[in-house]
């Protein structure tokens, strides 16, 4: 009788071994799908970084700030090997960076969520670009 009962009682334990065992896949992918649902619905932070390098005729760097105003820096004489990094912005925020006086070099980074910076748009006196991804 002994026997009957330790053999009936490793079955019972043995089913719910088995029925938890079983849960476990279920428990970790509704998790997983719930993390995903999180992640769609937060916004994307996003850096800018203005590079301009240009000659000490240069006289004007105008670029926008992230509450979308514009800002000037006054060169006073030097070659121009500017950079700054602004934001967070959102996406569609529109990066505008400028240089009066003689040809110049400027180019426009974007990072997405901490990302490392990505080149984005590159020209002349005067550059814009649209944040869009």
């Amino acid at each position: 009788m002994k026997i009957f009962n330790l053999v009936q009682s490793n079955t019972k334990d043995m089913k719910k071994f088995l029925f938890l065992f079983a849960m476990l896949p279920l428990l970790f992918a509704s998790c997983a799908k719930e993390s995903s649902e999180n992640v769609d619905k937060e916004e994307s932070v996003y850096y800018v970084k203005y590079s301009v390098k240009a000659s000490a005729t240069n006289r004007y760097i105008n670029y926008t700030n992230e509450k979308g105003e514009s800002v000037q820096v006054v060169n006073d004489g030097e070659d121009i090997n500017f950079e700054v990094v602004i934001g967070p912005v959102s996406r569609g925020f529109e990066c505008l960076v400028s240089v009066t006086g003689n040809p110049a070099k400027t180019r426009i980074d974007c990072s997405k969520d901490n990302s490392p910076f990505a080149y984005k748009a590159s020209g002349g006196n005067s550059l814009s670009y649209t944040i869009d991804y």
